[in-house]
């Protein structure tokens, strides 16, 4: 997997030095990209490549501020086709997703180059413990350690366990908790880690460069759920959403590969009257996108120009149609 990291480097800086270094614009075309964690330590976890260095981050952003126009989401994907922007500059859009508490100290970096980001929050684990709703989360979250591994669960044996879980009293939730015991970072990542507290979150998008809304309330794959529980992720962290000011018109899927949503998925965040969600699948942003299955591609932790550049005019387009993803 290391060496898949490489290669997607070597492809994304070959893109751009064959490809997309003589071009100026996308035209109307927009590409997102999408970051989770951020550390000054040995990257923690390089199977997944989820996490970047500040140093790397700090270039990346350099970078894209020279070299590309940097949008607030909300705003680009509503006005993106008639924008007629005297920059000559490609469109970008960036998002972080989970949370994470090392948001706090990437903050500055987006500060520095004045670049607006949107925060995808799984609300859920992001509420404090001692609260239902967050105690809620964090035993849903893990629900696949409360049943042998070998045990295919059906959405009815899913449905019931959620309605037990909901209308459960605060001791039962409590030994649900004991049963799990600490989240191991090989099992969930999102669960494992410190993610910021909804006072953090609020205090964090006073910032006029930060942008929030739902990741859902327990990070779970929406298009494996029954409908109670898919009710409650879309429609209780869009509550959340709502009270902390963020835009409840924007969602990202949790883990957002074509598996994790689906049309009923899309018709409740229809519903609820969200707009644009966003996928991991690394499409360019045309005219005519699905506008529930927006595309993001991943920012790794590779701080060479033609790296950060091929990303940003949509690299990974490419490559997910070569791999025929």
């Amino acid at each position: 997997m290391i060496d898949n990291l490489k290669l997607r480097n070597v492809f994304s800086s070959l893109a751009y030095k064959i490809f997309f270094s003589k071009r100026k614009r996308l035209g109307n075309n927009i590409v997102a990209l999408d970051y989770h964690y951020f550390t000054n330590k040995p990257i923690i976890y390089p199977k997944l490549g989820l996490e970047v260095s500040y140093s790397a981050l700090n270039n990346q952003l350099k970078i894209f501020s020279e070299f590309f126009e940097p949008l607030e989401t909300d705003f680009a994907l509503k006005t993106f086709i008639k924008r007629k922007s005297n920059n000559s500059k490609p469109g970008i859009l960036i998002s972080i997703d989970d949370a994470d508490k090392s948001i706090t100290n990437a903050l500055k970096y987006f500060v520095k180059y004045q670049i607006p980001i949107t925060l995808f929050i799984p609300l859920g684990l992001c509420i404090d413990k001692d609260e239902e709703d967050g105690r809620r989360s964090r035993i849903l979250c893990r629900y696949r350690e409360l049943f042998p591994s070998s045990q295919k669960l059906t959405l009815n044996e899913k449905s019931k366990f959620f309605d037990r879980i909901i209308n459960s009293s605060f001791q039962q939730l409590y030994e649900y908790e004991l049963k799990l015991g600490s989240p191991k970072k090989g099992n969930n990542i999102t669960a494992s880690r410190e993610l910021l507290s909804l006072k953090e979150i609020e205090e964090i998008s006073k910032n006029p460069l930060v942008t929030i809304a739902s990741h859902s309330m327990s990070h779970n794959s929406l298009a494996d759920l029954p409908d109670n529980w898919l009710n409650w992720e879309i429609k209780k962290s869009n509550e959340y959403i709502k009270d902390l000011k963020g835009k409840y018109d924007l969602f990202a899927y949790p883990f957002g590969h074509n598996q994790s949503y689906n049309l009923k998925v899309k018709k409740i965040l229809h519903e609820e009257g969200i707009k644009y969600a966003f996928t991991t699948s690394s499409k360019i942003i045309e005219k005519n996108s699905d506008l529930l299955a927006l595309g993001r591609a991943p920012m790794l932790n590779f701080d060479n120009k033609d790296y950060i550049c091929g990303s940003a005019y949509g690299a990974f387009h490419y490559w997910d149609k070569i791999l025929q993803r």
